[in-house]
């Protein structure tokens, strides 16, 4: 069996509770801050990755398909 303990920062965002967790025993707040930098850092790379993919495709024609007709 193993016990951890730690600290806990809860940041609330509307219906949302965000936690980060930093251990007790040897981090220090800089340490803290150089890994919630990397976190920003890959939500910053998800994000840009969401616009890309919203992004309308270029120079695609629109194909003209014609219904058939009824007899």
């Amino acid at each position: 069996m193993e016990m951890k303990q730690y600290n806990s920062i809860e940041v609330k965002k509307g219906e949302f509770t965000f936690v980060f967790q930093m251990p007790n025993g040897g981090a220090t707040w800089g340490n803290a801050i150089d890994a919630a930098f990397d976190v920003l850092d890959k939500l910053n790379e998800l994000s840009q990755q969401s616009v890309q993919a919203l992004k309308p495709k270029q120079n695609i024609e629109p194909e003209v398909v014609e219904a058939p007709v009824a007899e």
